[in-house]
C-alpha cells in the first residue's frame, strides 16, 4: 500500500509518503535489503508498538551499512566505471548521443557509489545521490564538480575525468580476470543471481 498525502505537510510541494510493511519484510531487509530500502528507514522512530525493544533493534540492523558486501560492491562499481569509460569511446566512435548520455549517467552513478561506499553512506536512490555525495567527508578534490560536468556535458573527456578521479582515489581491488568479466556478470547475467540490480544494491 503506497498512499500519498499532501495535507498537513509544513512546506510547499511537500507530501507524506506512507508505506505499509510487515515484520518479515523488515527482517529480510536487515539480512539482505538494498541500500535505498535501508536508507528509507534512516531516522525512523517507533512511535507505538506492541513489541518490546526488539523493533528498535531491528530498525538499527536495517539502517546499518552492509559491511559484509562492501569489498564486493566497490570492486563491482570500479569495474562498471571501467566499462562505461569504454562505452564513452564507443559512443564517440559511432556518434551515438544516446549511448554517450547513458554512459555519462552511469559513470556519475558508479563514481558516486564508490564515494558513498568509502564513507559508509547508504545510497538513497537517484533523487538524492548528488546531495549525499556532497555530504561525504572523504572524496577527491573537485569530485562533485566533475560529477556535474559529466552529466551536463556528456563526452569522453568529462566521462574519463570523473571515472579516473574516482578510480584513483583508493585501491578498490582488482578483478581476477578483467573489468569486462564482472561487468557482464552483473548486467547481461544478473538475472541468474536472484539479486537486485547492482545499481540499486
Amino acid at each position: 500500500v503506497y498512499p500519498r498525502c499532501e495535507q498537513h505537510c509544513d512546506y510547499e510541494g511537500g507530501y507524506f509518503d506512507l508505506k505499509c510493511v510487515t515484520l518479515p519484510m523488515l527482517e529480510d531487509a536487515a539480512d539482505h535489503g538494498s541500500e535505498p530500502f535501508r536508507n528509507s528507514y534512516v531516522g525512523a522512530q517507533v512511535r507505538w508498538s506492541r513489541l518490546d525493544s526488539s523493533l528498535d533493534e531491528l530498525l538499527a540492523r536495517v539502517t546499518a551499512y552492509p559491511e559484509a558486501d562492501h569489498a564486493e560492491k566497490v570492486l563491482t562499481f570500479a569495474c562498471h566505471l571501467e566499462g562505461n569509460k569504454w562505452f564513452a569511446i564507443e559512443a564517440q566512435k559511432r556518434d551515438d548521443p544516446y549511448l554517450m548520455a547513458w554512459s555519462a549517467q552511469r559513470v556519475a552513478l558508479f563514481a558516486g557509489r564508490l564515494i558513498l561506499a568509502h564513507n559508509r553512506i547508504l545510497f538513497p536512490y537517484h533523487k538524492w545521490l548528488m546531495r549525499s555525495v556532497e555530504t561525504a567527508s572523504e572524496k577527491p578534490s573537485g569530485f562533485v564538480e566533475a560529477m556535474d560536468a559529466a552529466v551536463r556535458s556528456p563526452g569522453v573527456e568529462t566521462n574519463h575525468a570523473l571515472a579516473d578521479l574516482a578510480l584513483g582515489f583508493q585501491d578498490w581491488g582488482k578483478p581476477a580476470v578483467g573489468w569486462w568479466n564482472d561487468f557482464i556478470r552483473e548486467t547481461e547475467w544478473a538475472w541468474r543471481h536472484g539479486r537486485c540490480p547492482v545499481a540499486e544494491r
